[in-house]
C-alpha cells in the first residue's frame, strides 16, 4: 500500500509539471500571437477584391484559432487542477484508510452492473434516481449552491461514504428567461433525438431491434451518451453512459435528477474496462433579484470510477484528470448552447 501510494504520487507530480508546462507553453504562444497582431500595418486603401478575401480568411482562421487555444487552455486548467486536488487527497488518504476502517471493504460497496442487459441497468437506474431526489436538498448544500448564487464551473476529487474517489462537478449559469421557460428548454435539450457534441453525441430516441428503446415521457428521459476522447500521449478511449433521468416540478422551482451507469473502453485500458457510475441533480429557481425575471440552472454530478485496486497509478489517476474533463468540461458548454439556441428560437 506504502509503495503504491508513492507511486501514484510520483506520476501526479510529474502529471502537474507537464501540464504546467502546457499551459506556459499556451500562454506564451498566445502573447506572441497577439504582438504580431499588433505590429501588423494597415491594409492599403487599394487592396484588391482578392486580398480582402485573404485577409477575410486570415481573420477567421485566427478567430478559430483562438477559440481552439481557449477550450485547450480551460481543459489543461481543469485537468491542473484536478491533479492537484488529487494528489492532495491521496496524501490524506492513510490517516482516512484508519478512521474509515471496513467501510473500505468491496462488500459493503455499492454492486455494479457489469455484464447485465440493457434494460435491467435501466431498471437499476430508475431506482436510483427515487433515493437521488430525497436527497437533493442536502446535496445542494453540500456543494454550496444554496448559498453561492453565481455562475460557476468548478471540479474537485473527493471520497464517498463508502470510501470510493469520486469527481463531484459543480456547474452553474444565469440566463435572462424565466423559470418555467428556462426549465422547458433544458428538458427539451435533454430529450432531444441527437446533439451532436465535439467528440461524440447524446441522443434519447426511440431505436427499435435488438436492443430496448430508448424512451421519452414528460417527465422521464432515457439516454445514452458517447463520446471519444483523445488522451494524453495521442491514446484514444470510449465512453459509453446510459442515462435514466426525470424532471419534477415544484412550487418555486424545478428538480431535475438523473443516475448513469458506464464504462470505458481502448488502448489505455487493454482488455479490460472501467466503470462508471454518476449522480446528477440540476435545479432550474429565480435569480432571487439579483437579475430581474432571470433564472440560474445549478447542477451538481458526483461520478465514480469503479477502479481495480490492481491497476496501476497511471490508470487510477489518468481516468480522473483526463476523461471527467474530457467528457464532461467541454460537452457541457455544448449543452449550455443548445439550451440557449432553444430559449432564443422560442422568445422569437
Amino acid at each position: 500500500r506504502h509503495q503504491r501510494k508513492k507511486d501514484e504520487l510520483h506520476y501526479l507530480r510529474s502529471q502537474v509539471t507537464e501540464l504546467e508546462k502546457d499551459l506556459e507553453r499556451l500562454k506564451n504562444s498566445s502573447t506572441t500571437h497577439t504582438e504580431e497582431q499588433t505590429a501588423t500595418p494597415p491594409s492599403e486603401a487599394d487592396v484588391t477584391l482578392l486580398w480582402e478575401r485573404v485577409a477575410q480568411n486570415q481573420r477567421k482562421e485566427r478567430v478559430r484559432a483562438e477559440v481552439e487555444n481557449a477550450k485547450l487552455r480551460e481543459r489543461l486548467e481543469g485537468q491542473l487542477k484536478l491533479a492537484k486536488s488529487l494528489e492532495k487527497l491521496l496524501r490524506k488518504r492513510p490517516a482516512e484508510d484508519e478512521a474509515l476502517g471496513g467501510r473500505h471493504d468491496s462488500k459493503t460497496r455499492p454492486r455494479t452492473a457489469t455484464g447485465v442487459e440493457e434494460s435491467t441497468i435501466f431498471a437499476l437506474l430508475s431506482g436510483r434516481v427515487d433515493t437521488l431526489y430525497e436527497r437533493v436538498d442536502s446535496v445542494v448544500n453540500e456543494a454550496g449552491l444554496a448559498v453561492v448564487r453565481r455562475e460557476r464551473n468548478e471540479a474537485q476529487v473527493k471520497r464517498d461514504n463508502f470510501g470510493r474517489v469520486c469527481v463531484e462537478l459543480v456547474d452553474a449559469r444565469v440566463l435572462p428567461f424565466g423559470v418555467q421557460d428556462v426549465a422547458r428548454a433544458v428538458w427539451k435539450t435533454l430529450t432531444s433525438k441527437r446533439i451532436e457534441l465535439d467528440n461524440g453525441y447524446y441522443k434519447a430516441e426511440l431505436i427499435f431491434g435488438f436492443w430496448q428503446a430508448l424512451d421519452c415521457t414528460d417527465d422521464i428521459v432515457r439516454a445514452e451518451f458517447c463520446v471519444t476522447m483523445r488522451l494524453r500521449r495521442a491514446e484514444e478511449a470510449l465512453v459509453r453512459m446510459h442515462i435514466f433521468g426525470r424532471r419534477l416540478m415544484q412550487e418555486n422551482r424545478v428538480v431535475m435528477v438523473w443516475a448513469t451507469f458506464g464504462q470505458t473502453e481502448g488502448a489505455p485500458f487493454g482488455m479490460q474496462r472501467i466503470n462508471l457510475s454518476e449522480s446528477g441533480w440540476t435545479l432550474v429557481e429565480d435569480t432571487a433579484g439579483d437579475v430581474p425575471g432571470g433564472s440560474i440552472v445549478q447542477s451538481c454530478v458526483r461520478l465514480t470510477p469503479e477502479l481495480d485496486d490492481a491497476r496501476g497509478p497511471k490508470e487510477h489517476v489518468g481516468v480522473l484528470a483526463d476523461l471527467v474533463i474530457g467528457s464532461y468540461g467541454l460537452n457541457m458548454q455544448t449543452l449550455h448552447q443548445a439550451v440557449e439556441n432553444c430559449l432564443v428560437q422560442d422568445a422569437l
